[in-house]
């Protein structure tokens, strides 16, 4: 099924520009365009191209923006040195999301060095401001003493890259009030054990029950909690098409003691944004509910 999917996307993309080569889309995929330190495809499973998940998870939304900013008809280039590029072009923490992660890879050769990470607003703040390559930078929001709205900024990447734009920005956007939730359809929570990785209790909860959810009576012990839409109905959880996310840090359970605190994001994966919660433990592991 991956095929006609990049084809589908890679005909968007050669519709808003048709002067696209092989060559091009080539290092786009592989975010080695000297034109952009924008990626068309958002990592899975080890950092970098893997034979299980090649460059990762193409995104139509972002390939079409960057198919529009790059040139066409550009030769295919072996790298001579360091070449920036960047998990997203672009944050939206809408009203609810206080941290995202920002990927940093070098798809060249030799070492990457980012030698300024900044942005320009008080209510957002990003960490660390420099590094080496791969490297994830935090960039949290504080809407503390804000009237409601809508605020944007720009996170600005500096390096040492040796080939290609040494540069690169990210777009943000951050909302202030209005509503919080969305549905994404019955989400199933795994209490799973971090040694296996087999769940050892579930249960399920909808947008009707602001999901909220109860845990049924579990073992005393250390675990992993994770919640995920089913979409496809084969007993996984948090597959590519799927909605995931996990509470950031394993779990101590001790009987007959309530754990109320338990509370976390759950969010689309199918999205170029990063958050913490989806990188603590979870992601590329196959979570299957007991039902």
């Amino acid at each position: 099924m991956a095929s006609p999917h990049v084809a589908g996307v890679l005909a968007l993309m050669l519709a808003v520009n048709p002067d696209l080569t092989p060559a091009d889309i080539d290092q786009l995929l592989a975010g080695t365009h000297p034109s952009t330190a924008q990626r068309i495809t958002r990592d899975l499973g080890l950092p970098g191209r893997d034979d299980l998940y090649g460059h990762g998870l193409i995104d139509a939304a972002q390939a079409v923006i960057v198919a529009k900013a790059v040139p066409g008809g550009g030769a295919q280039t072996t790298p001579t040195g360091s070449i920036l590029t960047v998990s997203t072009a672009s944050f939206d923490f809408s009203n609810f999301i206080n941290t995202l992660q920002i990927d940093i890879t070098n798809s060249g050769i030799g070492t990457l060095q980012a030698t300024a990470i900044t942005d320009d607003a008080d209510w957002l703040t990003v960490t660390p401001s420099s590094g080496t390559a791969p490297l994830t930078v935090n960039a949290a929001v504080d809407r503390s003493g804000l009237t409601d709205g809508v605020y944007t900024a720009t996170i600005t990447i500096a390096t040492d890259a040796g080939q290609g734009s040494p540069t690169a920005t990210i777009q943000v956007e951050m909302k202030v009030g209005g509503p919080t939730a969305g549905n994404v359809g019955t989400v199933f929570v795994l209490v799973i054990d971090p040694e296996t990785f087999e769940t050892v209790q579930e249960t399920e909860t909808t947008f009707g029950q602001n999901y909220a959810f109860t845990i049924p009576e579990t073992p005393g012990g250390t675990y992993i909690i994770a919640a995920g839409t089913d979409r496809d109905d084969d007993g996984t959880i948090c597959d590519i098409e799927d909605a995931c996310g996990s509470f950031p840090e394993p779990v101590t359970v001790t009987p007959g003691q309530d754990r109320p605190d338990i509370d976390f994001l759950v969010g689309e994966l199918a999205s170029p944004q990063n958050t913490p919660s989806e990188r603590k433990g979870v992601r590329g592991k196959k979570l299957r509910r007991l039902h």
